[in-house]
Formats: structure tokens, sequence, C-alpha cells
């Protein structure tokens, strides 16, 4: 039985392949009191990814996990107050990045890339108790974005067998709410809150190309938006308080504009064709309109 030297024996390894983890960085800088940073590159093929950990004020909590393969990937994650909590997992991919940046109190902030390639999630917030969550699976060449700024305002963007979509929820005020979905190739997603208590929920489940834009300013606004197909355009504005507005797109270059301005008007569009245009305006206080095409 051939038996190797010690320094033999470490060639060999380092020749044969990475089987445990290698060549990663993780730095962490804590200033201040009862802070927690964990950070853990263990585990089969997780090499030269890069972990990032900065916490400035009382009671922060960061937690980054690379795992299962994940390659040449980082997570960056600065908090500035007391009593914010972020976490970030990165699985099976490559050249992913994460980041979080958390000024304030008790915030909380989330990102989750598996099997994701040249990807980035990105979560920002100024404030407090604000919630945001960036969640990518199966894909390649995504963006997932959350910005918040106020108290206690929720947002979740979900990209799933996605490749080259980016979606982006952008929050200021109190207690808005908004949710973007997307599968396909090429899907777009932009939602602006400006107020209290808006509701955005974007959902682009199927084709591909599609863009919807919802800009929300006042209070209690709910926008719906979902599109299936490809080359479909959508754009909603909503100013005032309690308006609601539907917009389903199933076809092929579609597209609506939908503009209300007041309190308490309703309007869905409806499309299933080609090359379909729907415009429609509400100015004033309890409208009614209803497009299908």
């Amino acid at each position: 039985m051939k038996t190797f030297t010690p320094i033999a024996a470490a060639v060999l390894f380092a020749v044969s392949g990475s089987v445990l983890a290698a060549n990663n960085t993780a730095i962490q800088t804590q200033l201040g009191a009862g802070n927690e940073a964990d950070a853990d590159q263990s585990g089969y093929g997780v090499n030269y990814n890069t972990i990032i950990q900065t916490q400035v004020g009382l009671g922060n909590y960061a937690g980054a996990l690379q795992t299962y393969g994940e390659e040449g990937s980082s997570i960056l994650q600065t908090q500035f107050g007391g009593w914010n909590g972020a976490f970030s997992l990165q699985a099976g991919g490559e050249y992913n990045d994460a980041t979080v940046f958390q000024f304030g109190l008790g915030n909380n902030a989330e990102t989750t890339q598996l099997e994701q390639h040249h990807s980035n999630a990105m979560v920002t917030q100024f404030g407090e108790a604000n919630d945001g969550e960036v969640y990518q699976h199966t894909g390649g060449y995504n963006t997932g974005e959350v910005m918040q700024n106020g108290v206690y305002n929720h947002a979740k963007v979900r990209q799933t067998y996605s490749l080259g979509s980016y979606a982006l929820i952008d929050q200021d005020g109190h207690a808005n709410h908004a949710k973007s979905d997307q599968s396909g190739l090429h899907q777009t997603s932009a939602v602006y809150e400006n107020g209290h208590g808006n509701g955005a929920y974007t959902k682009q489940v199927w084709g591909g190309f599609n863009d919807s834009l919802v800009v929300q300013n006042g209070t209690y606004n709910v926008a719906g938006v979902e599109q299936e197909g490809f080359l479909n355009h959508q754009f909603t504005v909503q100013t005032g308080f309690d308006n609601f507005a539907g917009t389903h797109q199933f076809g092929f270059n579609n597209w609506a504009l939908t503009t209300q301005l007041g309190g308490c008007n309703t309007h869905m569009t409806t499309q299933v064709g080609l090359n379909e245009t729907a415009v429609s305006t509400q100015v004033g206080f309890g409208n009614f309109g209803n497009i299908m095409q």
C-alpha cells in the first residue's frame, strides 16, 4: 500500500479539487453593546466568497450563510442603530451579491439566493420596524431591490425561475405594503409608495419582456397588477385616498394606463388580445370604470 508524506498529501488534496470550503473571506466590525454577528462559509465547494458585517449600536443581529457550492459571491451587511435584524443566505450558485443597509430601530431585512447566477439582492432601510425581503430561486442575472424610509412598511420581492428580471419596491411613509412576484424572461416591475397604508401587488408569472409601474401618493390606495404573456406594458398612478385599480394583461403587446386623482375611485382593465390600448382617467370621488379588451 502506497503512503504519502504530509507535504505530498497536502499537494494531492489541493490539486484534486476543493472538497471543503476554500479561499473565503469574512470580516466583522462591531461598535456598541449587545450586537451579534454570525458568518458561516463552511460546506462542500464553498469557494472565493466574501462576507463583511458592520454593526454600530445596540442589540443588532446579522447572520450570513454561504453554503452548498456557492462560489465567487458576496454578502455585505451594515447596521446603525438598535435591535435591527439582517439575514442573508446564498447557496448553490455563483457570482451573486447581497447587500443590506439598516439605519434606525427594529428593522428586519432578509435576502435569499438559491441556485442563482450573477444576481443581486438589496435591502435598504431607514426608520423603525420596517420589514423587507428579497427572495431569488433558480435563475440568473436578476436584480431585486427594496428601499424603505419610514415606519412599519412591508415589502417583498420574489423572483423564481427567472432570467434577467428586475424588481424594485420603494416605500416612504407608514404602514405601506407591497409585493412583487416574477418568473420568466426579462420582466420589469417598479413600485413607488408615498404615504400611509397603501398596497401594491404585482405578479408577472409567465412569458417575458413585460413591464409594470405603480406610483401611489396618499393613503389606503390599492393597486393590483397581473401580467402573463409577452411585451405587455402597464402604468398605474394613484393620488388621493381609498382608490383601487386593477390591471390584468394576458396576451401580446398590450398597453394600459390608469390614472386616479381623488378618493374612493375604482377601475378595472382586462386585456386578453394583441396590440390593445386602454387609457383610463378618474378625477373626483366615487367613480367606477371597467375596460375589457
